[in-house]
């Protein structure tokens, strides 16, 4: 090895954030570290030199450690994380302590032999954050599951009891059951949003999509907006019948988009206006609404996470829109309608 090799050798290995071993594999004894391995395991360097690595690995998987590291020799590299069975790779520090890593490993033939180079990362963290992320997924069912089965069913039981009152009350009175209802109604709409918004945060990275009928996702969920507002107007346009790349969430987006036209809007009549246009490969929805509109200065930020605006809702619908949107590969853009109110375009991607 020339001077210049060694160099880069020694600066490689000294500087590393990952604990590297040498291992001899005919003694399996350690014959290089660095300062990174003996800190991660609380040795010193003359402590772990010429130990033997099995002392390194819990006692009662020592067979499965060496069968793994064996598999070295017939490979160009070999990484692992977990035994073929699922179960964690650790290293055993001075003080008992099990620290979970992952290694990457290679044989490269040594003047004395073979050696194996092995990079051991630790993943603590890694696997501390998992282990929350699981509790937190677990715990966000759990609410979910409430939210959609004791608070529907407490909503329907005082909805069924206003629609009695009202048969029976005057007409000075059903103004206000009216509007009772309309909120109660709202409830249930919050149980599915929380629903979808659960669903969406733990579910897949990559959710399994397929074809989706974009047009009997906009009536269907357009009628359902008109029978829970009486007030509202909405307009659908012909649309194409084309499927899109989408899930069964694909009806969150509209049910959000309708819902959020009609509780935002200080209008008599409150009006949705729904059109589409094909484009090559995708198909866009416009739906068009004649409320208070979004400011410029909040059009870029109006579906981020929590974001309201001024209003007094949880943000999480917006939130629904965009974060699905990108989950199917399209977009979703704002613009202002003309007189007043706003556009909210869907693209979608068509399935050939």
């Amino acid at each position: 090895m020339s001077i210049d090799s060694e160099i880069k050798y020694r600066t490689l290995i000294e500087t590393a954030p990952d604990a590297i071993f040498l291992v001899g594999m005919e003694s399996g004894r350690v014959l290089e570290i660095n300062e990174r391995a003996a800190e991660l395991l609380g040795y010193t360097e003359s402590e772990l030199l010429d130990k033997p690595i099995e002392q390194l690995h819990p006692a009662e998987d020592v067979e499965r450690y060496l069968e793994k590291f064996n598999q070295a020799v017939d490979r160009e590299l070999i990484q692992f994380s977990k035994f073929d069975d699922g179960s964690q790779i650790y290293l055993v520090a001075k003080d008992g302590r099990q620290i979970p890593v992952d290694i990457c490993a290679k044989v490269v033939e040594g003047a004395t032999g073979p050696v194996l180079f092995g990079v051991a990362r630790d993943i603590t963290d890694m696997k501390q954050y998992q282990a929350e992320t699981e509790q937190l997924a677990e715990e966000l069912t759990v609410v979910n599951r409430i939210i959609r089965h004791d608070i529907r069913n407490d909503m329907a039981i005082i909805i069924g009891w206003l629609k009695q009152l009202k048969s029976k009350l005057g007409k000075q009175h059903r103004e206000t059951i009216d509007m009772l209802l309309t909120r109660s109604e709202s409830v249930i709409e919050l149980t599915d949003t929380v629903k979808d918004y659960v669903d969406t945060i733990t579910g897949d990275a990559d959710p399994e999509l397929e074809a989706v009928r974009v047009d009997e996702v906009v009536e269907q969920e357009a009628a359902a907006t008109q029978q829970a507002y009486d007030q509202v107007r909405i307009t659908v346009s012909e649309m194409p019948s084309r499927p899109v790349l989408a899930n069964s969430m694909l009806s969150s987006i509209f049910r959000n988009l309708f819902h959020n036209a009609v509780q935002h809007n200080d209008k008599a009549v409150p009006t949705i206006d729904v059109t589409s246009e094909e484009r090559d490969g995708t198909i866009v929805i416009h739906v068009a609404d004649n409320g208070t509109g979004i400011p410029d200065e909040h059009k870029s930020a109006v579906f981020e996470q929590g974001e309201k605006l001024n209003s007094s809702g949880t943000g999480i619908g917006l939130f629904l829109i965009h974060k699905l949107t990108e989950t199917y590969g399209g977009a979703v853009r704002i613009a202002d309608n003309d007189p007043e109110g706003t556009i909210m375009s869907i693209e979608l991607r068509t399935v050939d």
